[in-house]
């Protein structure tokens, strides 16, 4: 339900068209009438492109940057208004790839984009959980293939360089700056404020309203010039956010394309880097706030001069609590992560917390429990700590979270000790280190619990065998860190017939259940007090349990025989123990025959269990025969030519 913004209702289609229509051309179809003059003093008092930066972004395009910008698109990536999506290309590649690298070179050499290639399909995705206006969508902009190699290939040099110009207060998308960092700098700053004893200090969240739509060209190409990108390079930009064009998808119907005369946008490889270059005449401008007599600090921004913090358009700013600092920050013009100096508390993290579980839910197999009941209170077919178990020993590989937890936190240590350079690091040390050992001083009281947890970590280093034990080529790993913390495993004689087997995941998965006994078998239900009675409904003349339903019962047997025939193995089927034994010596050997085996291993497994499900809850079940041939539909579609031969012979 869609209402203008008078709040009238609008019902018909033609309505809702024009409404979304009229909203985006408003938007992004007319170009400010006037701007203030960009003032070049305050661009040019941060630094500028090294002459050998300008050098990297005007080289002539190569056929290898084009393959990269294409292997870097996602499959699953929406198409442009062409239709034409990443895999169309990367399939048949080898049929178009000098058309295409043409058709990318043209534009480079031209240095005019084609508005073929730059007609942009909107998708308006919800901001809101009820949305009733058109601002309270998103536009998500899905770009051609075409424009996106040149967009990537654009965006990859730019990335090579960026962090030359747009100052360390600025996070989002500059290669080496962590979101983390400015987010635990945040909490510091913003501890204290509970206090009636405070010194005065102010913090304002700003949310930059429609920050990409709203970026005017004109201002952007002043600001990339007088950072010292050359005169080509923002050539090749203009030309790629000039000439867009925008369909709006509305129930599926692309509309009549219109043209644009600003913004950036949201679905653009290059937009987000472009943003922030135009962000930073803000950073430079706040930055000269020092040099005026009257601006007072943040209490605990004095020494870095530092009066802001940005991420993409999210904008923190700090000053002391006077009137003239606080009017002189707004005369210049965090993140959905809450800024608490305590531990969170569940309620405090609710929100995020229901997004995830919300995106987990997407998939109905979620709903779905191998443990044969809905309520998770109840106990689980196989313990938390066997699935964090390394595959080796007999688990899934799953992180312990808690062991997991301390990695990136020692990671953090790790950057204060080591990369002093950064703005999170040099905070800590003017503030709280002061020169002193880590591992022997001792923090004040006020210290929030976040960092104290941080420095504390140097413990957990030194339990994985110091620095030197967690770091690869120089810089510290997270995943070495981790495999320190976890203890050794005594690696099991079966994982090769699960982890060297290429049958499909959920029959390995049933088979990795059956080898750790955790099926809710009638023999294990008669324990539990579910069932009274223990009759094999596939036979009906023995106890079922494991080592009778694999492969010992005559149904099974039935099955696994021909399997054996089928490949040339002269063996009689015995149970469970015995073929997993046998199966764990078959596994060690390298020929196709062998490694076809294990796969009908994992499958005749999972085939009789589903026949045995059937009998149970429909009372039908297929012949021997008939699973046989589904088992052998199902390796099939999993094996190489040379196996596939050994079913036809």
């Amino acid at each position: 339900m869609l209402f203008d913004d008078n709040g009238n209702k609008l019902v018909d289609m033609d309505q809702i068209q024009a409404e979304i229509i009229g909203f985006y051309k408003k938007l992004l179809g007319s170009a400010a009438a006037s701007l203030p003059a960009v003032h070049i003093p305050t661009l040019r008092s941060g630094p500028r492109l090294s002459q050998e930066a300008r050098h990297l972004l005007c080289q002539d395009v190569t056929d290898a940057e084009v393959d990269s910008a294409l292997k870097s698109m996602g499959d699953d990536k929406a198409p442009g208004l062409d239709g034409l999506n990443a895999v169309f290309f990367k399939k048949s590649w080898k049929k178009i790839n000098p058309s295409v690298y043409d058709a990318v070179r043209e534009v480079f050499d031209s240095n005019q984009m084609l508005k073929q290639y730059n007609c942009t399909t909107v998708t308006l995705v919800p901001k809101v959980p009820n949305p009733s206006k058109v601002k309270d969508f998103r536009p998500i902009a899905c770009c051609n293939v075409v424009y996106k190699l040149v967009s990537k290939i654009l965006t990859a040099r730019m990335q090579e360089v960026i962090g030359q110009v747009v100052r360390e207060f600025q996070s989002g998308f500059i290669p080496g700056r962590q979101i983390s960092d400015y987010i635990l700098l945040a909490t510091e700053l913003i501890k204290g404020y509970t206090r009636a004893n405070v010194s005065p200090r102010c913090m304002l969240k700003v949310d930059l309203k429609k920050a990409y739509d709203s970026m005017e060209w004109s201002f952007l190409i002043s600001v990339m010039t007088e950072l010292g990108f050359p005169k080509k390079f923002v050539g090749w930009v203009y030309s790629c956010i000039s000439t867009v064009s925008y369909s709006i998808l509305i129930n599926g119907k692309p509309t009549v394309p219109f043209g644009a005369k600003k913004g950036l946008r949201q679905g653009d490889p290059m937009s987000p880097f472009l943003f922030a270059i135009g962000m930073e005449y803000l950073t430079r401008h706040l930055q000269q706030l020092h040099s005026v007599l009257d601006f007072n600090f943040h209490p605990k921004c004095e020494k870095l001069a530092l009066t802001h913090m940005m991420f993409a358009d999210d904008l923190l700013m700090f000053c002391r609590a006077d009137h003239v600092s606080i009017s002189l920050l707004l005369d210049a013009l965090y993140l959905g992560v809450p800024l608490h100096t305590k531990k969170l508390a569940y309620n405090q993290c609710k929100t995020l917390v229901d997004k995830v579980v919300a995106r987990d839910k997407s998939s109905t197999a979620k709903h779905l429990s191998y443990a044969g009941n809905t309520d998770p209170s109840r106990k689980s077919l196989v313990a938390w700590q066997t699935l964090c178990l390394p595959r080796c020993a007999g688990g899934l590989n799953l992180k312990d979270m808690i062991l997991w937890n301390k990695a990136p936190v020692a990671k953090l240590l790790w950057d204060i000790s080591h990369n002093k350079d950064k703005l999170w690091s040099r905070w800590v040390h003017s503030y709280y280190i002061k020169g002193r050992n880590i591992a022997t001083a001792h923090w004040p009281a006020s210290m929030s619990w976040s960092l104290r947890k941080i420095l504390d970590s140097h413990q957990v280093v030194n339990d994985a065998g110091g620095w030197n034990s967690v770091c690869r080529n120089g810089s510290f790993s997270i995943k070495s860190m981790y495999q320190k913390l976890l203890e050794s495993h005594e690696k099991l004689n079966w994982r090769r017939v699960i982890c060297n087997n290429k049958a499909t995941p959920k029959s390995l998965f049933i088979t990795w259940l059956t080898v750790w006994g955790r099926f809710s078998t009638l023999y294990r239900l008669i324990t539990w007090k579910v069932v009274s009675t223990n009759v094999f409904p596939l036979c009906s003349s023995s106890p079922e349990s494991v080592q009778h339903l694999f492969f010992e019962c005559s149904y099974s047997t039935a099955i696994w025989q021909q399997v054996l025939v089928t490949l040339n193995f002269t063996r009689t089927p015995s149970t469970f123990d015995h073929e997993l034994r046998w199966m764990i010596t078959v596994a060690k050997r390298t020929s196709a025959r062998c490694k076809f085996l294990m796969m009908f291993f994992a499958e005749c497994i999972y085939g009789i269990w589903l026949q045995r499900n059937a009998k149970v809850f429909t009372q039908a079940c297929m012949s021997p025969t008939d699973a046989l041939k589904e088992i052998k539909f199902k390796v099939a579609c999993k094996a190489t030519d040379d196996q596939k031969q050994l079913l036809m012979s």
